[in-house]
């Protein structure tokens, strides 16, 4: 506790004996003052503080900052300078190196005399530094702390979450294209550490019973740095559980490219007798010299060994530096989305684990306090809120952030969401961060769905005047179906937009199904498809679409009738659309000519289909019937899916020009305020049902196989949710797909 009541000066005496009512709303000033503390003996310090009066709440404040304002008015006192905080710290023993600020803010009677609210407020000043202030805080007193330094948290994340936004990155293994397979049990979690840099404030009120609530928030103040962005740092090496999850799923993924287990290899590794020619001899052989870039014929055994060692180290490091990258990025988009004077965290503590707790507190180090929630040393009632999350474990993501969508609530409903962030240094220059999504999601019997599209705008630096060229862009789509699998075919149905988006190889996807299916029959299961390309790969994509939009409007259509084909609905019990190549063959003529001529009649388009389909096998009696079938207007026939999407032609024949408008804003280093915004809600717009979200999937995921710098760009996952099992996260791995 400060005592600041000792020959204060107004600087204004007129303002002594006004009642608070006669204050002009947000009027501030400044008071001289000296304080003692008794551990300063007979020293007294100069020392001003800064005062503001609040007669109405704004919605732009913390909520703890809000008041009776009917009744009573509010005084908010804030010491900053560096000589006063300095004699402040030293008061109190701490040691830390940022620019911060004290802050109590009071009510009072709108009746009551300036002077006497403010002798009171001073005689007993609480500061957030003291524990027993903390403990002893008074109806109406709110208590603050405000630091440039940010904060160290901790978040728990599901292993699958992070292992299947990080696997489908890998590369530079050597190894032929392949669909692994890796099986994570549900209670697999690990929890990361991260600090932030930006400015936040802790808040302390006095809360119902015996407790004090607690809130950290980010400030409304400038970046004091001209390229100082918000940053975040995860600090991976510490995690115990971490690494040991890490070379788990190192283990299982070695295992799954060479199709046996580990301890099988090092078993005959490390016989007594073993001979260089029996091993040569093994099936699994070839494939480790791929991984080691075939090191190992020239090598003996004990080498061998070794070499097998660092390719596990490897691919360890490899996935390690992928979930750095990926989990970094997806807490710092949530943590954006938390606006200025908004909470970042939210809870209650008992009065009796204040003590326990209040050097962490005041240091901004909260891992502890949210471990004693996730662990339950803290109960749960008292936790409110963690970077706009009602929970500290994160199962699901969706896009490039956190944000959770409840199965349990899989209703016919559309869902959007914009965040939409613009941070301002001390310079008057911005950063410009957005991230909007929007889908559709809906439940028929045991059957679910439920589409997603998503683009982001990333400025990593300052601007006066922020343009395209200054920032990176995503375009993120995920397709999630659900249904309880009775027999293959409805797996093979859920996991066949993987297929068209690439996270499933073509050629792989009736062995993944068979060796899957015994583990799922009679199972509840959602299936997830993602697919997404940032950064430069984007840029490369927008390019290339562009370039064909512009110069040859024919081709362009033929690739979009290609994306189409691919993504009508699959079919177990016909082998044209079980087969995504002859699906391919049967369908994209049709769609190219009803882009190309969208008055097309219906039996023209029926009898090129029908046509194409026999092309394929023309003396096959199933490819006969079949024909004859989609020249019908059946249930799942080519005429029943065109009758459901009636926007295909108006829909797709403006997607060159969509995207060419992205890429023009870029070439052009348009202005990103209200133009990016133009341009992101007519992409989004473009996966407006599950035909046109798999068809711009396939798109996506087409671009990427035929050039290198897309791929190296493009994360494919597809992840398997197991009512009350585990999860199954499937990846492509090896190069081009």
């Amino acid at each position: 506790m400060l005592d600041l009541s000792l020959n204060f000066d107004f600087g204004n005496d007129g303002l002594r004996e006004k009642s608070l009512q006669e204050i002009p709303p947000e009027f501030d000033f400044s008071i001289s003052s000296e304080f003692t503390h008794s551990s300063l003996a007979t020293t007294k310090a100069s020392i001003t503080l800064s005062v503001q009066i609040q007669q109405t709440n704004s919605e732009a404040r913390p909520e703890q900052f809000k008041f009776a304002d009917e009744t009573h008015t509010q005084i908010i006192y804030s010491i900053s300078g560096d000589t006063e905080l300095g004699l402040i710290k030293g008061v109190f023993g701490l040691r830390f190196n940022a620019k911060h600020q004290i802050i109590l803010t009071s009510q009072h009677p709108k009746n009551t005399l300036l002077k006497d609210c403010v002798l009171k407020d001073l005689s007993a000043f609480p500061v957030l530094y003291d524990r027993q202030d903390v403990e002893g805080l008074q109806e109406g007193q709110v208590i603050g702390l405000s630091i440039d330094r940010g904060a160290e948290l901790g978040m728990n994340f599901s292993w699958s979450n992070i292992i299947s936004r990080s696997i489908s990155g890998l590369s530079g293994l050597g190894l032929d294209p392949k669909t692994i397979s890796l099986d994570i049990k549900p209670s697999l979690f690990v929890d990361l550490k991260y600090s932030l840099d930006d400015s936040l404030i802790l808040i302390a009120k006095k809360s119902e019973g015996e407790q004090v609530e607690f809130a950290v928030t980010k400030a409304n103040q400038k970046q004091a740095n001209v390229n100082a962005g918000v940053k975040v740092n995860l600090k991976l090496s510490e995690n115990a559980v971490l690494q040991r999850h890490l070379h788990d799923t190192g283990d299982q993924l070695i295992e799954t490219i060479l199709g046996t287990k580990l301890q099988h290899v090092e078993t005959l590794l490390n016989e007594a007798n073993q001979t260089k020619e029996t091993i040569k001899n093994q099936a699994w052989y070839p494939l480790l010299g791929k991984l080691t870039k075939n090191r190992i014929d020239n090598l003996e055994i004990p080498e061998i060994r070794k070499e097998l060692d660092s390719a596990k180290l490897n691919i360890v490091a490899k996935i390690q530096t992928a979930i750095g990258k990926n989990t970094e990025m997806a807490i710092q988009y949530e943590y954006r989305k938390t606006k200025a004077q908004n909470e970042v965290l939210h809870f209650d503590l008992p009065l009796n684990k204040i003590q326990q707790y209040h050097s962490s507190l005041i240091n901004f180090r909260l891992s502890d306090i949210l471990l004693a929630f996730r662990e339950d040393k803290l109960p749960q009632s008292l936790f409110h809120q963690y970077l706009n999350q009602k929970t500290l474990s994160v199962k699901r993501s969706i896009g490039l952030g956190l944000t959770l969508f409840d199965k349990v609530l899989f209703t016919a409903l559309g869902k959007k969401s914009k965040h939409k962030s613009i941070t301002e240094n001390l310079s008057g220059q911005q950063s410009i961060h957005y991230q909007v999504g929007s889908g559709y999601r809906g439940k028929l019997g045991n059957w679910s769905s439920e589409w997603y599209s998503e683009i982001t705008l990333d400025m990593n630096g300052f601007s006066k005047v922020p343009r395209f060229q200054e920032a990176d862009f995503s375009q993120y789509l995920s397709l999630s179906s659900g249904n309880n699998i009775n027999t293959m075919e409805d797996l093979e149905v859920l996991l066949d937009t993987g297929v068209i988006w690439g996270a499933i190889l073509p050629d792989q996807r009736n062995e993944l199904a068979s060796s899957l299916f015994k583990d799922l029959k009679d199972k509840n299961i959602e299936v997830q498809a993602t697919i997404a390309i940032h950064g430069k790969g984007y840029i490369s994509f927008l390019n290339q679409i562009t370039s064909l939009a512009r110069m040859n409007t024919g081709s362009l259509q033929t690739e979009l009738g290609r994306c189409l084909a691919l993504a009508i609905l699959y079919l177990p019990q016909f082998e044209v659309r079980r087969d995504i190549k002859k699906r391919e063959m049967a369908y994209k003529r049709a769609f190219f000519n009803f882009l190309k001529t969208p008055r097309i009649s219906k039996n023209q388009l029926t009898n090129i289909v029908a046509e194409d389909i026999l092309k394929i096998n023309p003396t096959n009696i199933d490819y006969q019937a079949f024909s004859r079938m989609e020249t019908k207007d059946l249930p799942s026939s080519f005429l029943h899916i065109m009758s459901d999407n009636k926007n295909i032609a108006e829909k797709w024949n403006t997607v060159g020009s969509q995207y060419s408008n992205f890429s023009g804003a870029i070439s052009s280093n348009s202005q990103i305020i209200d133009v990016f915004e133009k341009i992101e809600n007519d992409i989004r717009q473009i996966p407006s049902s599950t035909l046109h979200c798999r068809a711009l999937g396939a798109l996506l995921n087409n671009y990427a196989k035929r050039n290198e710098v897309i791929e190296n760009h493009t994360t494919r996952t597809i992840e398997i949710f197991v009512a009350g099992g585990n999860t199954i996260v499937l990846s492509p791995i090896g190069g081009l797909h």
